[in-house]
């Protein structure tokens, strides 16, 4: 009776253990759902006199049927001192980068004020506001969007990529529902542009083109002396393109579009970084 009762005992304690590992199992197990719980760091840009470290925090939003990541920017100085959030708002604020100066901090944000007259909803412009607080003003009203911008070295202009805008022709068809995708023609690239950066105006400045051609811009650098750019390029805007060959070329930021090839090599070439 004595073992029975022991062995009893050893089955009880070794159910319950056996429910609270598959619980503790089931506590640390990752789900897209427990994702949605974090807060994540990412995006850092440190300031030229590294004083500063601006970064990006996405939090997460989950209410009744709406579940998606808010992102706003963040500044701490570089001793862990200061960390106060710089970006507020319902729309989302990424990709920050100071000034040469350091006096201003641009970063992307599709914020309703910046759409001017493109269609298709609101588009990802370049904004900037000063280190020191205030209002952030758009610098860039690119028709389809600007990305992967770059301050010039001297900080008087800000270069961004922009895919081809669409035509009034291809505006109707969308409109009228006429506007199938074909994956392999009618290719949008995307080329580089550049825009004036001028603290006292309130609305962005004429934007500058300065590649063009049947070719797709994946990235770009300024030239030190802010003259020029080097930038890889594929044949067309196709991810599978881009993994068979891609090249470095260069261009003129005075206007002339005239690329001059700098490397070709055969198979990928890209991420053009000039040194100081």
């Amino acid at each position: 009776m004595r073992l029975l009762c022991s062995v009893v005992t050893l089955m009880a304690w070794a159910v319950t253990t056996t429910s609270l590992s598959a619980q503790d199992a089931d506590e640390l197990r990752w789900t897209p759902s427990k994702s949605m719980e974090f807060s994540v760091v990412q995006q850092t840009a440190i300031s030229p006199d590294g004083s500063r470290i601006a970064y990006v925090v996405r939090v997460p939003l989950i209410e009744g049927e709406q579940s998606e990541y808010l992102s706003h920017i963040w500044l701490v100085n570089s001793d862990g001192t200061g960390n106060t959030q710089f970006t507020r708002g319902k729309i989302s604020a990424s990709g920050p980068a100071f000034s040469p100066d350091g006096e201003w901090l641009a970063f992307t944000s599709q914020r309703s004020e910046a759409e001017g007259e493109s269609e298709g909803g609101s588009r990802t412009q370049v904004w900037v506001i000063s280190v020191n607080g205030g209002e952030a003003f758009p610098v860039t009203d690119a028709a389809s969007g600007a990305n992967s911008y770059q301050w010039s070295p001297s900080g008087d202009r800000i270069a961004y990529l922009m895919r081809d805008p669409d035509t009034d022709e291809e505006k109707a068809q969308r409109r009228e529902k006429r506007d199938p995708i074909f994956v392999d023609q009618n290719f949008k690239y995307n080329h580089i542009y550049s825009v004036p950066f001028d603290p006292s105006s309130s609305e962005p400045e004429q934007a500058t083109r300065h590649t063009e051609g049947e070719f797709h811009v994946t990235g770009f650098d300024w030239s030190v002396d802010g003259n020029g750019f080097a930038f890889s390029h594929q044949a067309d805007p196709r991810l599978d393109e881009g993994a068979r060959a891609s090249d470095i070329s260069t261009v003129s930021a005075e206007g002339d579009m005239t690329a001059t090839p700098l490397v070709t090599l055969g198979g990928t070439d890209g991420s053009p970084l000039y040194s100081p």
